[in-house]
């Protein structure tokens, strides 16, 4: 069954970015039927109605976001739609990859044995890929630091975890990646095991080029 993904839209990939949440996204799928989208209109809409103007997002211990409904056009590129729907040949992340699979120890053991596990992440970005209907990268770069200015090191966002076969919690690794295509795709993209909650948001390098050599600085 299609599911539909919660985007956070972070301040990122420009010159003075600071990794702020700027905004929150619902990514539908194409394929959700026209009564299933309906249903969640209404959802959303009841929900805001209860809020009342000042929407309140719990994140238990770690604190409370307010928001308000985005209407029209915005100064902020990153709470742009077309920013994420870009194609674009080469994508950046701009929120961590929890890999499908454990690679290993990608920070300890020996040498050959940190090779293995590095090796492994690679192809499981790949595998990631594969998964959501891309063709295989060209190129796949991948790192606990961002690529993206104003992003965070992997390790600093919370862990993620999902249960295995036998129902027990597995903690999934978290890596940054750049990817570059042979041809262009299309956005949004979103992957890993964490891409229906917010993990593995990629960003078109396109943009993040075009919006640095025009000397922007709203996020």
């Amino acid at each position: 069954m299609p599911h539909l993904a919660y985007l956070p839209l972070p301040y990122v990939g420009f010159e003075h970015a600071d990794g702020r949440l700027l905004g929150l996204a619902i990514s539908l799928p194409k394929t959700l039927s026209e009564v299933a989208r309906h249903a969640l209109y209404r959802a959303i809409g009841s929900w805001e109605n209860v809020q009342g103007e000042q929407l309140r997002l719990t994140l238990g211990a770690r604190g409370v976001i307010h928001m308000s409904r985005l209407h029209g056009p915005t100064a902020l590129v990153s709470l742009r739609p077309s920013i994420w729907h870009q194609s674009s040949r080469q994508w950046i992340s701009a929120t961590p990859i929890a890999l499908p699979r454990h690679p290993g120890r990608l920070g300890r053991g020996t040498l050959a044995a940190r090779t293995r596990a590095w090796s492994e992440a690679e192809a499981a970005v790949k595998a990631a890929c594969e998964h959501v209907g891309l063709p295989e990268p060209l190129v796949v770069q991948i790192s606990q630091s961002p690529y993206l200015v104003g992003g965070n090191v992997s390790w600093r966002f919370p862990a993620f975890s999902q249960n295995g076969r036998d129902g027990r919690p597995i903690r999934r690794q978290l890596v940054h990646a750049l990817l570059t295509f042979e041809d262009a795709v299309t956005g949004p993209l979103m992957l890993g095991a964490g891409r229906f909650l917010g993990l593995g948001l990629m960003r078109p390098s396109a943009d993040v080029d075009e919006a640095n050599s025009n000397g922007a600085r709203n996020g």
